[in-house]
């Protein structure tokens, strides 16, 4: 009996020996180098499959479109990290049309009522990179060149933006106004004793002879839209924006043309910023963009003198004022 049992325990004893033996080599022998580098390699070339899960993120436009009923432009995108800013510029001019925060899934959206300009092709940037498209339903002027297949872009055909070709910061202006409005060089008034505006004025405002130059210098902007802040343009709104500041310089108390204000121009006080904006923006573009900076006094009064460019209406300006833009061109 005790040999018996002896025997069962020697047993036991060389089983647990074999088991240890065993699973000391495996620990010592481990995985191979080669073994360990291919697992890893397996791993890169799942990360780099077409999985959608493991698919870079890249930004994306999905859908753009011009309402021209409403005036409103829509940009909608995807695959922008989550919260991340997505800015939307005008992708001929550079022009920002806003900027949106993506959403958890990475879509964004941009929507635009009221807009006085419809941008040809829009550009989103985000995180570094960009995508770019063609505006659905933009202007026939938009001559769009993508050989896109699924026809997103391009404009209407036989269809105009008014709005843009009325907007001075837009790639679309028409700055020949006479193309359009060639009827005010011979229009006549209600009144046969009274002349019409524009063929009593445009003798007398600043600018090349026969230049739209001379539109600009009072119509800066024209208004297409109902009124401020409203997303529905009506055919009765149309107002043809004139600063009536202009005016004071020659129909205020000490200007040369008839007095129709009770106060004139250096009663208002403005600054040279203000004077440049209303008297050479029309032709020389907004100050931060001008065509002559660092002009001197000297400079301007003798173009003024010469009539240089149309310039000789701009006599009635006093030397102080000439000064005030002078300072605001060589800021």
């Amino acid at each position: 009996m005790n040999s018996i049992i002896m025997l069962r325990r020697s047993k036991i004893g060389i089983a647990l020996c074999v088991g240890l033996l065993l699973f000391a080599w495996v620990l010592a022998a481990g995985p191979s180098a080669s073994g360990a580098e291919g697992f890893s390699a397996e791993r890169e070339e799942f990360e780099r499959s077409d999985d959608p899960v493991n698919e870079a993120r890249e930004l994306r436009i999905t859908k753009t479109d011009w309402n021209a009923d409403h005036a409103t432009l829509r940009v909608d995108g995807e695959r922008a990290s989550s919260g991340a800013q997505v800015k939307v510029t005008n992708a001929d001019t550079g022009a920002e049309l806003g900027t949106v925060t993506a959403k958890a899934d990475g879509k964004w959206r941009l929507e635009l009522l009221n807009t006085y300009s419809v941008p040809c092709h829009v550009r989103a940037e985000s995180g570094g990179q960009t995508a770019e498209k063609a505006v659905k339903n933009a202007p026939a002027i938009c001559d769009d060149d993508d050989d896109d297949d699924d026809d997103d872009g391009g404009g209407v055909p036989g269809t105009e933006n008014i709005i843009a070709l009325h907007d001075r910061s837009s790639g679309q202006y028409n700055k020949h106004c006479s193309d359009c409005h060639a009827d005010i060089h011979t229009g006549q008034s209600l009144d046969p004793l009274i002349p019409d505006a524009h063929v009593a004025m445009l003798p007398f405002a600043a600018g090349k002879t026969d230049s739209d130059d001379k539109c600009a210098w009072c119509h800066r902007s024209v208004d297409l839209v109902q009124a401020a802040g409203s997303p529905l343009p009506l055919e009765s709104s149309l107002r043809k924006r004139v600063d009536a500041r202009t005016c004071t310089l020659c129909h205020g108390p000490a200007g040369p043309g008839k007095q129709f204000f009770q106060v004139d121009l250096s009663a208002l006080q403005l600054d040279g910023t203000e004077l440049y904006d209303l008297f050479c923006s029309g032709c020389h573009r907004v100050l931060a963009d001008s065509q002559v900076t660092g002009e001197s006094v000297a400079e301007i009064q003798e173009k003024i003198d010469k009539d240089e460019g149309g310039m000789g209406p701009l006599g009635v300006l006093s030397v102080d004022q000439i000064q005030a833009i002078a300072f605001a061109l060589a800021e």
